[in-house]
């Protein structure tokens, strides 16, 4: 576990100092160049707004991690419309990831379930966040929902590079990511996943993922229709 954290801390150093010198170039350039077009200051202030984004999600992720080993995660529980979740949160996932396609196949009798609406929020957009990084290329993601009498499930599926199998036990373990070269540049702190982990199982539901490497994965969670 000590390696892992040494690991982990070595890897969020370097999103935070990646992000942070882009913050610093690009406002650099704005502050020292005088012949910018309105064209080009917006696109440096869109490249300086998506690392700001990018630090502050890490930071969430951190500040979440410490909750859950603390045990002061807790579920502000209501009832949520789920699909509502999904198609605003596929909405924002579309903005963020233009080469994607996002398809949505919700079931349109689906019952509300008692849930927390952020933090549900905050899984379906890890999920899709993650989705879209390992698949780099683009391709088709694909989000269903769906229900029986006492659950209500949601799977996202994306056609990316897979997981190998010796890793799938592993995904959803804290400070926990798999390494092969063609995930080497993929941004982010790898803690997405634990803390959706953390989230579902406070709503007394499951989390899982089936994948087969080269053809893509489905992570899918279910939370009961009245937890």
């Amino acid at each position: 576990m000590n390696r892992l954290k040494s690991d982990f801390i070595s890897i969020v150093s370097h999103e935070f100092r990646t992000a942070l010198t882009g913050i610093q170039g690009f406002s650099e350039i704005m502050r020292d160049a005088d012949n910018l077009s309105p064209a080009e200051i917006k696109d440096f202030a869109t490249d300086i707004n998506s690392d700001a984004l990018r630090l502050n999600r890490m930071i969430t992720e951190m500040l979440d991690m410490d909750r859950m080993e603390s045990g002061r995660m807790t579920l502000q529980v209501a009832e949520v419309d789920i699909n509502e979740v999904l198609e605003e949160s596929v909405g924002r996932a579309r903005a963020a990831h233009p080469l994607h396609h996002f398809r949505l196949e919700l079931d349109g009798g689906l019952p509300k379930a008692r849930a927390d609406t952020d933090r549900l929020t905050q899984v379906v957009a890890n999920l899709l966040s993650n989705a879209a990084k390992y698949s780099p290329e683009g391709g088709e993601i694909l989000v269903r929902s769906k229900h029986d009498f006492t659950t209500v499930t949601v799977g996202i599926t994306d056609q990316g590079m897979g997981i190998p199998a010796e890793h799938l036990d592993k995904v959803f373990q804290r400070y926990e990511r798999f390494g092969r070269d063609a995930t080497t540049k993929i941004m982010g702190t790898g803690l997405g996943l634990p803390i959706s982990r953390q989230i579902i199982e406070l709503h007394k539901g499951r989390i899982w993922v089936e994948s087969e490497e080269g053809k893509g994965s489905t992570f899918s969670f279910s939370i009961p229709i009245g937890s």
